[in-house]
């Protein structure tokens, strides 16, 4: 070996037999490599977890707030198989680099086509949960009881966003409760007659929700989304024309949180619930060192999903 990370062209000296190694660029070779593999192809870490259900984050320009977010996933207790589809403009390319070195347990893949890149991270697993880069989970989640309800023929999806604290809509204000079966731990309810209760009969959702793969995949191939938002908004009328299933679930208190403090889609005009911090002016905090404090967030109880912090 030379010692030396410089490209090079490398030659045989005949006389001797060894390599000569003359540097062409002044280029480091793991860079150029990262490059490749960001630009074409999802890196892939090698995990083993048993849990069955695939993580998929949506993300663009927002490299604090999903560090953030992977942080925030320590409260399943258990190795979580995530993968982030994102995009982003170029100033932000660098700190999107940054979390791929930060999280090599994720898988990372810069969008292209949307609707083929996501449906090229389901694996053969029997469930998924959609994620954005701006939730946080704020409390430790009971897995087995989430698979449980899952495992029920009827059931459709199992909300991490809902809870009895959940009384208001950052977009349609405060709301009722729909008739439900409390158990003690987890809460459940009758989608087909829901729909005059707020987020509780908002079923198809991209902040913290577990379906069934086979109906998502049937979503996402009817609608052939171009983005995130075209996804979540007219998914929502696909879904119960794929399946009987119309049963959905929550714990008693939601454990997740959506702190809106800026907008980066550009399909809808949609508000925030506080003050704006623009994506530069975090990305310019990223860039200073600073990181989202997860955990000050899981003392709380929110009434609402989307939260002016």
């Amino acid at each position: 070996t030379t010692g030396c990370t410089d490209l090079a062209e490398i030659k045989p000296k005949t006389s001797s037999g060894e390599w000569e190694l003359k540097p062409q660029w002044k280029q480091n070779y793991l860079n150029l490599v990262r490059e490749a593999v960001i630009n074409l192809e999802p890196i892939v870490p090698t995990i083993e977890t048993n849990l069955p259900i695939d993580f998929i984050c949506f993300s663009k320009n927002r490299p604090l707030q999903l560090d953030g977010y992977l942080k925030s996933l320590k409260h399943f207790k258990t190795e979580v198989p995530v993968s982030v589809l994102y995009t982003c403009d170029g100033k932000y390319e660098e700190a999107y680099k940054q979390l791929i070195e930060l999280w090599p347990n994720v898988t990372f893949l810069k969008e292209t086509k949307f609707a083929e890149n996501l449906l090229s991270l389901f694996s053969n697993k029997p469930y998924v949960c959609f994620g954005c880069d701006d939730v946080v989970f704020t409390k430790d989640v009971d897995i087995d009881r989430v698979l449980k309800r899952m495992a029920n023929p009827q059931q459709f999806a199992f909300s991490f966003r809902l809870g009895k604290n959940i009384r208001k809509s950052m977009f349609s204000g405060e709301f009722g409760f729909p008739e439900w079966n409390d158990d003690g731990e987890t809460l459940t309810w009758n989608l087909h007659k829901s729909h005059a209760f707020g987020d509780f009969g908002y079923s198809w959702e991209l902040n913290g929700t577990v379906y069934p793969s086979k109906i998502a995949r049937m979503v996402i191939e009817e609608v052939n989304p171009s983005s995130p938002n075209i996804l979540e908004a007219f998914g929502g009328g696909k879904w119960s024309s794929k399946t009987s299933r119309h049963l959905m679930s929550s714990f008693k208190q939601s454990v997740l949180t959506v702190p809106s403090v800026n907008v980066v889609q550009r399909n809808f005009a949609n508000g925030l619930p506080g003050e704006e911090l623009t994506a530069d002016s975090l990305l310019q905090l990223w860039n200073d060192g600073k990181r989202l404090d997860v955990d000050s967030y899981n003392d709380s109880c929110f009434d609402c999903i989307h939260i002016p912090d």
